[in-house]
């Protein structure tokens, strides 16, 4: 575990961060790959976002994004392998 520096978009900076795995982002055509954490305990903190940045924030539970997933409202490839592998590995204690 280690503490996490940043806020990010979110404006949050969360009480622990624990790396959960790691994806291919194109598999066959490069060799990137990306390492998923899982942050826990976030507290609500003011966003300071950048000019350019249109971005709106909204806190669901796990099981909840895992639903969204299922009815196609999250697509994007690395929050759905970032959310599996949250929901298989637990909380934390």
């Amino acid at each position: 575990m280690r503490r996490a520096r940043a806020r990010g978009e979110t404006g949050c900076r969360a009480a622990r961060v624990v790396q959960t795995g790691a994806v291919l982002t194109t598999p066959g055509f490069t060799d990137e790959r990306i390492h998923l954490f899982c942050a826990y305990d976030p507290p609500r903190a003011r966003r300071r976002p950048e000019a350019h940045e249109l971005i709106r924030t909204e806190v669901v539970g796990l099981e909840r994004a895992l639903v969204m997933i299922e009815r196609g409202e999250i697509v994007d490839g690395k929050s759905i392998a970032a959310l599996f592998l949250a929901a298989r590995r637990g909380r934390p204690a």
